[in-house]
């Protein structure tokens, strides 16, 4: 189950998509940034009417297989399902075999049925401090945060098309956060079977790039390290 997913930069070769709602504003999605509202702002003071989902995703140079909707600016959710039930119509007309999901549950819940997957945060970007504050807060702070949340989105995966992928910002982590964060993964059951990396590199920056992949190899091995022992195939 090695297949890894990589985000590393709009200009990169990544074998998943990242797609941010400061893309689809550009076609009528509403959103809040540095707290001024765009297109209305929340999507129940939005027009429905005025959004391009179509020629948002014409306008992607490619399409991959896998896709995350990061939109973290979108406000009151409880009307978002229809501009998201619109956007996936939209990426699955120009890729039919397209597999969307929501980052880091920020709807709420409130696409669950639309999606196809989740992709949740694994990250602690927490500064290590000394005398053990890491282990002892950070991984209590990790669990309280997200055990639950993952075993619950798990919970809707039984029927295997359903997906639980979490995703590591390798840059924000260091060599400790990301072993301890793969251990707790490691424990959730075994329908969880995929992580996914998130970097950001320039295209320029050659060097940054080799480093970061490297980085990000080391994170894949040990993954597949654990799934080995967990019996994940």
């Amino acid at each position: 189950m090695s297949n890894p997913l990589r985000w590393l930069g709009p200009q990169q070769p990544n074998t998943y998509d990242m797609l941010d709602d400061q893309h689809f504003a550009r076609f009528g999605l509403p959103r809040v940034i540095d707290d001024q509202p765009v297109n209305g702002g929340s999507f129940d003071a939005a027009d429905f009417g005025a959004y391009r989902p179509d020629e948002a995703v014409a306008a992607l140079p490619k399409l991959n297989e896998m896709v995350m909707l990061n939109w973290e600016r979108g406000r009151n959710w409880k009307y978002g399902a229809r501009w998201v039930e619109a956007t996936i119509g939209a990426l699955k007309r120009r890729r039919p075999d397209c597999r969307v999901g929501m980052f880091d549950f920020r709807d709420g819940g409130a696409c669950d049925e639309l999606v196809d997957l989740w992709w949740p945060s694994a990250t602690i970007s927490a500064p290590i401090v000394p005398m053990g504050a890491y282990e002892k807060d950070a991984v209590l702070h990790w669990i309280s945060m997200r055990f639950g949340t993952y075993l619950n989105a798990i919970a809707r995966c039984y029927d295997g098309r359903h997906e639980v992928i979490p995703v590591l910002h390798v840059q924000e982590m260091d060599g400790d956060k990301i072993r301890t964060v793969l251990s707790m993964l490691g424990m959730l059951p075994r329908e969880m079977r995929r992580v996914a990396t998130w970097a950001y590199v320039e295209r320029k920056d050659a060097l940054g790039y080799v480093q970061i992949t490297s980085k990000i190899k080391a994170v894949e091995d040990r993954w597949d390290a654990i799934n080995a022992a967990r019996g994940v195939a």
